[in-house]
Order: C-alpha cells, then sequence, then structure tokens
C-alpha cells in the first residue's frame, strides 16, 4: 500500500505537468505570412484584399548576403547573416555576423564591402539586404480579446524604408509603434513590381490592452532571432491545414 506522503508527492508531480500542458495549449499559434505570386496568403489562404490591421508585438533586424546567383530552388542558408531584436528606423549596418556563419566576410557589418552602395552584381544597392521581420497579432486585440494567433512578416528589403517611416511617423506622435494600429498592404508598384506599406489606423488607448500587448513583447523575441542552419536540410513538411485568424 502507497504512504500519504508518496500519494501526495505523485499528486504534486500531476499536477506540474498538467499545468505545463495547459500553458502551452494557451500559447497562440504562430504562422507565417507569405507573399509568393503576389498575394498575401497564410496557411495557402490568401488574405482579403492583401491587406489587413494589426497589432505590432516585436520586430528584429536581419541581413542576409547571397553570394551567389538567384535561384528560386535554391533553400541553403545565406553565404552570411546578422540579426538583432529592437525598434531600430534606420539602414545602418551596425551589427557582427552570426556565431555560426562558416565564413564570415567580415568582423562587423558597417565596414564589410557587401553592406556598401553598388555593391550588387546589378549595381542597384548593397549585395547585403536588410529585411525587417515583424510579429503581429490581429487587431482584435484591441476589442480586449485574447490572442490567440501570431504571424510572422519578412518585409521585403525594398519596402523597408516604407516600414522606417511608418516607424519614424508613430515617433512624431510620441508613440512606439507597439501603440498603433497599422494597416498592411502588399500593392504592386511601378518601381519594384510589388510593395509592402504600413499605413497607421489609430493609437491604441486601453492601458489594459497596452499592458498585454507590451508584457507579449518579450515572449516573442526568439522568433525574430532563430537564425539558419548550416547543416544538412530536413526535408519540408507540408501545410497543416489549420484555418489562420487574421
Amino acid at each position: 500500500m502507497m504512504s500519504e506522503g508518496k500519494e501526495v508527492v505523485n499528486w504534486k508531480e500531476r499536477l506540474a505537468g498538467m499545468a505545463k500542458e495547459v500553458a502551452e495549449q494557451e500559447q497562440p499559434s504562430i504562422v507565417y505570412l507569405s507573399l509568393a505570386g503576389g498575394m498575401m496568403t497564410v496557411l495557402d489562404q490568401q488574405i482579403p484584399g492583401d491587406k489587413m490591421e494589426c497589432v505590432i508585438l516585436a520586430m528584429g533586424t536581419e541581413r542576409t548576403l547571397y553570394d551567389r546567383p538567384y535561384d528560386a530552388s535554391d533553400k541553403s542558408p545565406p553565404d552570411c547573416y546578422s540579426q538583432k531584436i529592437g525598434f531600430d528606423d534606420t539602414f545602418k549596418p551596425t551589427m557582427t555576423p552570426a556565431d555560426n556563419v562558416p565564413q564570415p566576410r567580415a568582423e562587423r557589418c558597417e565596414v564589410c564591402e557587401f553592406s556598401k552602395p553598388k555593391s550588387a552584381p546589378n549595381g542597384r544597392g548593397p549585395a547585403c539586404k536588410t529585411r525587417r521581420t515583424l510579429v503581429v497579432a490581429p487587431v482584435s486585440i484591441v476589442d480586449g480579446h485574447p490572442i490567440k494567433q501570431v504571424m510572422i512578416i519578412k518585409v521585403p528589403p525594398t519596402s523597408g524604408k516604407g516600414f522606417s517611416g511608418f516607424v519614424n511617423g508613430c515617433s512624431a506622435r510620441g508613440l512606439p509603434p507597439q501603440a498603433m494600429v497599422v494597416e498592411v498592404a502588399y500593392i504592386k508598384s511601378k518601381e519594384n513590381l510589388y510593395e509592402m506599406t504600413f499605413k497607421a489606423v489609430r493609437p491604441i488607448e486601453d492601458n489594459a490592452v497596452l499592458t498585454e500587448i507590451f508584457d507579449k513583447a518579450s515572449y516573442y523575441d526568439p522568433q525574430l532571432v532563430g537564425g539558419y542552419s548550416y547543416e544538412e536540410a530536413e526535408p519540408e513538411t507540408k501545410p497543416t491545414g489549420k484555418k489562420a485568424k487574421f
């Protein structure tokens, strides 16, 4: 017969396990925005009108260098890259290559020849591209709804200045980007064929909502600096078919 003390220990272990399982189930799922074919899609579903209102939870900056001709079928990692977290609204390359890059092109991005203007093969900008990565939540959070799903958005390099304009516009109003509802759209552009735009819709004024937004920010930071693996890639998994909530 099991002793009373042993029963108490076992129950504590079971309750702790149940608590962990429930917590994991309550964490918002993560989906990724695709821009393939000039459309905004999530889990193979097109976002109506190729635009949506959302709230930015976190942001990171990534610089990637592909020192080889473009090949759409090439899924191997960049030849060199760097990442950082934060709402830096400039294009100044102040980062250092990631630790796992086999052959870093320079000790610091700011002195790298590939970060200089016109270093790209076509001579139209730096060979190393700067890209913003965003973690956004559905606009329903503003109405007090819990976050069930968040989205990862990789802003195209050619749309980076548009995002910087949005950040600077928020700053001029005395607000960080997280305190503003933003409309993200993907439209045709004469210069770049397609362009991602960011339009300030309205400020978020509910203190409870702002608290939740800023409390969530650090939780998603790891999603912004996941890095690349230089080991042999595993076969890609097919979409789950789950319906996106954006």
